[in-house]
């Protein structure tokens, strides 16, 4: 879904950045070769497996922050409006397309 958004709307200002946390780097990239991922990824803290350990992340602490109540946390989205995060908002978990469009709608330029 996030690859049909990124060339959907990427000529009007939409980006996309993959950030994977708590995977090793070779199993992001077999994940991104699975689904064709065409917008850049990049990797954050990796192969951190104790709740523990977790808990005690950058990741973690904005979820809770944004009270995502997950354990384990991921997908977690965060769009950010026009490079202004005074207009940042999230959402925890897989998203539909229908409700990004209405996002999409409601918060930015982009038709």
């Amino acid at each position: 879904m996030l690859n049909r958004m990124y060339d959907n709307y990427g000529e009007q200002g939409f980006s996309v950045l993959g950030i994977g946390v708590y995977s090793p780097k070779r199993e992001l990239e077999k994940f991104r070769q699975k689904h064709a991922i065409e917008f850049p990824v990049v990797v954050g803290p990796s192969e951190i497996k104790s709740l523990e350990t977790r808990q005690r992340t950058s990741h973690y602490s904005l979820r809770k922050l944004v009270g995502d109540s997950r354990t384990w946390g991921t997908p977690f989205h965060i769009f950010i409006v026009n490079a202004n995060t005074d207009s940042m908002y999230t959402a925890a978990g897989e998203i539909r397309e229908k409700d990004f469009e209405q996002f999409l709608r409601k918060y930015t330029h982009i038709k």
